[in-house]
């Protein structure tokens, strides 16, 4: 009888116990698939994934965009369900990088992914956000992740900026764009921009599109960065 009564008492603590684990442990539970590399993600380990890239920590986001890399290569239906889980993360309203740490994370890792994937269906995600900033400035354009992710893209994303370039009435957007399209390079870059010089009545792009012809050599690569980036102002 005493021991049963004992029992009783333990068991309630074993059953709290095992449900009193920490976020970390449940994060690395749940991402079971890192011993498995053939398995693609579920649902549940996209979102945990997601959540170390908000973290911003460099040992998680390095592990986890590692596997997220070789889980891409294994089918095509684990590729797109990633890039799917990504873009879903990344597509938020009212974003604000200058005030919302987590999703600048999101989107500077995230579109980083997207590129290095290829995948051309976050391109209209991508470029939509072009402009978009934490406030800070670099050379590099760190700070501004779907613009690296473009970038990344390669000449792939040409024809999309191409028609930034063609349809949309903001300014900085079509710098932009003018940027991505130098930074990618190659002969479809040459022939992008030397039709957008023909039809840009915007004095401040015309001048960026002529620095950055200048800057290519005859197969489109940029002959010296740093004279380039230097050159790739507004002001005379």
């Amino acid at each position: 009888m005493r021991l049963a009564f004992v029992l009783l008492i333990i068991a309630p603590i074993i059953v709290s116990s095992e449900f009193k684990r920490t976020p970390d442990r449940l994060r690395d539970e749940s991402l079971n698939g890192e011993n498995n590399p053939e398995a693609c993600f579920t649902k549940q380990e996209i979102s945990n994934a997601v959540l170390m890239l908000e973290s911003g920590k460099a040992a998680e986001v390095n592990r986890i965009s590692a596997l997220i890399l070789a889980k891409s290569r294994k089918s095509t239906m684990c590729k797109n369900e990633i890039v799917a889980g990504l873009m879903k993360a990344m597509d938020r309203p009212n974003l604000n990088f200058m005030y919302d740490n987590k999703s600048y994370n999101v989107w500077l890792y995230g579109a980083d992914l997207l590129g290095q994937l290829k995948a051309s269906e976050a391109l209209d995600l991508l470029i939509s956000h072009l402009t978009l900033t934490n406030g800070a400035f670099s050379m590099s354009r760190l700070h501004q992740p779907a613009l690296r992710g473009v970038i990344k893209m390669g000449p792939v994303a040409i024809p999309k900026l191409s028609a930034v370039l063609r349809d949309n009435q903001d300014q900085k957007m079509r710098y932009f764009a003018i940027y991505c399209i130098t930074r990618i390079g190659g002969e479809s870059a040459i022939a992008a921009l030397k039709a957008a010089s023909e039809s840009e009545s915007d004095e401040c792009a015309k001048r960026l599109i002529r620095a950055s012809l200048k800057s290519f050599d005859e197969k489109g690569n940029i002959q010296n960065q740093l004279e380039w980036h230097s050159s790739f102002t507004c002001n005379p």
